[in-house]
């Protein structure tokens, strides 16, 4: 809709500069979002790049330099800052919300992360909307792979840079990035893909039917045992979630579930 102003979060590599050629391309009133983190010393370079795109294209820049010490870790402190960021701005223009550039790759290393780590999460992957630190947050490139945006910018004479951090296999997602996305051929990917719609189908049906039980539920153990194995993990974890504000793993919930059903029944 091109009556509807969007932040467009902008960092200067091939994902978010295709994103915000193609948002110019269709004339959709943006304000760009820059973050520089000051922990690389090519930094400076990828903001003077995105604004003097910006100022050639008459977009609004604006910019936030990040001062605050990290004192934990790096990869957390920068998202709650970044989406901070991007709220303001939000409010500021009056904007419908932020697109990012997330793409395919991103989508399919979100979910071998999440597989990793045993946990079942709000969504498999990536979605397409969802609200993060009160922004609606859009990712309109999720059909699209690295390569691909990096042959965009090509075509279309788009100019991106390097961040040269995603060449470290400092952080967990650049190794699978690097082991497994890119080796993988367009088909795999496409499987890959698909194996997710699957579950994520599968996954708002549990949802549904957890939301549904937990409604009636007395807390007793007989009822938990007539459900289904995944759906009592299901289960375990909303209600771990909605009273302790903690997530835990796969693992741990297949744990209390064969406690329950060895159990004699009773409250709790």
């Amino acid at each position: 809709n091109k009556n509807k102003r969007w932040i467009v979060a902008v960092s200067g590599g091939s994902d978010s500069m295709a994103l915000l050629h193609m948002c110019v391309e269709a004339e959709i009133p943006i304000i760009v979002a820059h973050m520089n983190y000051q922990k690389r010393t090519t930094a400076q370079r990828d903001s003077d790049g995105v604004q003097s795109f910006c100022a050639k294209h008459q977009i609004p820049f604006e910019l936030r330099i990040q001062e605050e010490p990290c004192r934990s870790n790096f990869q957390a402190f920068a998202r709650k800052k970044r989406y901070e960021f991007f709220h303001e701005l939000i409010i500021q223009y009056q904007a419908q919300g932020v697109l990012v550039a997330h793409q395919l790759d991103d989508h399919l290393e979100t979910y071998l992360m999440q597989q990793e780590k045993g946990l079942i999460p709000h969504t498999f992957g990536l979605s397409e909307q969802v609200e993060i630190f009160h922004c609606h947050v859009v990712r309109p490139l999720l059909a699209y792979t690295k390569s691909e945006l990096e042959a965009y910018c090509k075509q279309h004479h788009v100019p991106y840079w390097l961040d040269e951090s995603n060449l470290s296999d400092q952080y967990r997602r650049n190794q699978i990035r690097h082991a497994v996305i890119d080796s993988m051929s367009n088909s795999a990917k496409q499987a890959l893909c698909e194996e997710i719609a699957a579950k994520n189908k599968l996954h708002q049906q549990y949802q549904q039917q957890t939301a549904a039980f937990l409604t009636t539920w007395k807390y007793d153990c007989t009822s938990l045992r007539k459900q289904s194995k995944a759906l009592q993990e299901y289960i375990l974890q909303a209600w771990i979630y909605a009273n302790c504000e903690k997530y835990i793993s796969k693992k741990e919930l297949e744990t209390i579930s064969a406690l329950i059903n060895q159990s004699h029944n009773q409250r709790r």
